[in-house]
C-alpha cells in the first residue's frame, strides 16, 4: 500500500470501515476517497447526492420520479439518449412512455423525448391565453378561443307562457291563478286550452305590475271560453292589447268551470 497523504480509516466491532473525511468531489480526482482504477460493488448502493458519469450502462430497471439532463428535466421537454453498448438494443421485451413522450430507435442510440407542446395529459403555454378554454382533437390539448356566435337577433323566435290549474281530482276553484312575470319583451298571438276530460271554463288574461298589484288590466277582449269540450285553441288578434313588456305581471282568471279537474292554458308569445 502506498500512502502519499494522510489516511483516516476506523473499524467498528462490526468490521464496518468509516473514511471520515468530508472533502467534497467535483471530478475523478477529488473527494474523501478516489480510485483510480474500478470500483465493484457487490451488494447496493446509497448515494445522497448527486452521481455524475461519463457513461451511465444499467442492466436492471431504473426506477425514478425525474431523470435531468443538465439543468432541464426530462418532464419538460428535454430529452434522455440511452446507448446499448452492443451490436444492438434489440426489439425483445416492450419499452412503455406516458402520453405525450416520444422515442426515437436509430440503431443502438435510443432518444427518448417528453414533449411540452400540448401533447397527451401536458398543458399548453398558458401565456397570453385568457379567455380561452382548453379544447383536444384526441390526441393534443390546445387552447381554443369562445365564439360569439353568428352575432343573429333572437328576435322573433317563439315560446310560451303557461299555467296549470290542477283541483288535485276536484273541480278547481276559481280566480286569479299564478302571476307570471314576464321574461321578455314579446307579443301573444295565440292561446290554447288543454283539460283532462270533456267540460266548459271561462277564462280571462290580464296584465300588472309590481308596484300596482293586485289592479290589474283585462287584455282579452272576450274570454277564453270552452263549452263542452276539451280543448281549444285561438287567435289573439281580436284582443285589446297583446303587447307584453319584460317585468310585466301576467294573469290567468278562472271565472267558470264544470267538470274538469284539470287544465292547461298555453300563451304562444313571439319575442320582440
Amino acid at each position: 500500500m502506498s500512502i502519499a497523504g494522510n489516511l483516516s480509516v476506523l473499524e467498528n466491532a462490526a468490521g464496518q470501515v468509516s473514511i471520515t473525511n468530508t472533502t467534497p468531489s467535483t471530478n475523478t480526482t477529488t473527494g474523501a476517497l478516489t480510485v483510480s482504477g474500478g470500483v465493484g460493488i457487490a451488494g447496493g448502493m446509497f448515494v445522497a447526492g448527486v452521481i455524475t458519469a461519463t457513461n451511465l450502462n444499467i442492466t436492471g430497471a431504473v426506477t425514478a420520479t425525474s431523470i435531468y439532463i443538465g439543468a432541464y428535466s426530462v418532464s419538460t421537454a428535454s430529452a434522455l439518449t440511452a446507448q446499448y453498448f452492443g451490436s444492438s438494443l434489440g426489439t425483445a421485451g416492450t419499452l412503455n412512455f406516458a402520453t405525450g413522450t416520444t422515442a426515437t430507435l436509430v440503431g443502438n442510440i435510443l432518444t427518448i423525448q417528453a414533449t411540452a407542446s400540448g401533447g397527451g395529459t401536458t398543458l399548453p403555454s398558458q401565456s397570453g391565453q385568457g379567455g380561452k378554454y382548453l379544447t383536444t382533437d384526441g390526441t393534443n390539448l390546445s387552447w381554443g378561443t369562445v365564439s360569439g356566435g353568428s352575432g343573429g337577433s333572437i328576435s322573433g323566435t317563439t315560446s310560451s307562457i303557461v299555467w296549470s290549474i290542477d283541483g288535485s281530482g276536484y273541480i278547481p276553484p276559481t280566480g286569479d291563478k299564478t302571476a307570471i312575470i314576464v321574461p321578455f319583451d314579446c307579443y301573444v298571438t295565440q292561446a290554447t286550452v288543454i283539460a283532462n276530460n270533456t267540460g266548459s271554463a271561462l277564462i280571462y288574461v290580464s296584465t300588472s305590475t309590481v308596484s300596482s298589484w293586485p289592479s290589474k288590466t283585462l287584455i282579452s277582449t272576450s274570454s277564453i271560453t270552452l263549452s263542452n269540450v276539451q280543448s281549444l285553441q285561438i287567435s289573439t288578434s281580436t284582443w285589446t292589447n297583446t303587447v307584453l313588456a319584460r317585468g310585466q305581471l301576467i294573469v290567468a282568471s278562472l271565472q267558470t268551470v264544470s267538470t274538469f279537474t284539470f287544465l292547461t292554458l298555453s300563451l304562444s308569445v313571439v319575442r320582440t
